[in-house]
C-alpha cells in the first residue's frame, strides 16, 4: 500500500515541517504513514559526507550521465552499486545498517547520483532488490522524496505465477497509472546529510 520506513521512534523524528500530504488522507492511513516514516536531521556530519563523497567521487566522474534506464523509472543519472567501503564510511553505514535494517546485512548499497535536470518518475521498487525498507541519505544537497499511495491489487510484486500474469505485473510495477490530481501523496523533505 506504501513505500514504508522502519517504525522505530527517535528524538530526532520531528518531521512535521518536513511532510506535505496532498489529496484527502483518511486520518488513520495518514497517522500509520507518519508512524511509519523516519526522517533523521543531521544523520551524518559534514566530515562524514565529505568522506563519503571522496570515496565515491572518482568512480562515479567517470560515468556518463544516462537518459534511459531498464525500466523507464530514471532519466540523467549516473549509478552504481558498491560492497567494500573505506574503513571510516563502514561505519557511517553500519549505522544506517542499525537504524533502518534493524541490524539485517545490507549486501550492496546503491549510489545514485541526478544531474540537475535529473527525474526519478513514479514506480513501485520491487522488494526482491529493496526489502521493506527504504533508506537513503541526501548527500550535497536537499531532496524531495515523493510517496505514492498505489493500488495494492496491482502491484503484488512477485506473487504472480503465469508468464500473461508477470507480463502484467510488470506492467504496472514501475509506472503506476495514476495521476496525482486523483490520487493520494506525500512529500518529504531530505535536509543534506539526513537519512
Amino acid at each position: 500500500m506504501f513505500a514504508i520506513c522502519n517504525n522505530n521512534k527517535d528524538e530526532n523524528n520531528k518531521n512535521d515541517s518536513l511532510t506535505s500530504f496532498q489529496g484527502i488522507w483518511p486520518a488513520k492511513e495518514q497517522q500509520e504513514f507518519v508512524q511509519h516514516m523516519r526522517i533523521i536531521r543531521g544523520f551524518i556530519s559534514e566530515a562524514e559526507e565529505k568522506q563519503l563523497h571522496e570515496e565515491i567521487e572518482p568512480y562515479m566522474s567517470r560515468l556518463r550521465y544516462e537518459r534511459e534506464h531498464w525500466d523507464d523509472a530514471i532519466h540523467g543519472f549516473r549509478e552504481t552499486e558498491r560492497k567494500k567501503w573505506y574503513p571510516s564510511n563502514r561505519q557511517v553505514l553500519e549505522r544506517v545498517r542499525q537504524v533502518a535494517f534493524e541490524g539485517e546485512i545490507m549486501q550492496f548499497v546503491h549510489i545514485l547520483d541526478l544531474e540537475a535536470d535529473g527525474v526519478i518518475k513514479p514506480h513501485v521498487d520491487s522488494t526482491r532488490y529493496c526489502g521493506n525498507t527504504i533508506a537513503g541519505i541526501s548527500l550535497l544537497s536537499d531532496s524531495v522524496m515523493r510517496l505514492v499511495r498505489t493500488d495494492a491489487q496491482k502491484y503484488q510484486q512477485g506473487s504472480t505465477s503465469s508468464k500473461e500474469e508477470q507480463a502484467i505485473d510488470n506492467d504496472y510495477r514501475h509506472q503506476p497509472i495514476t495521476s496525482l490530481e486523483n490520487n493520494f501523496y506525500a512529500d518529504f523533505l531530505l535536509p543534506r546529510r539526513s537519512l
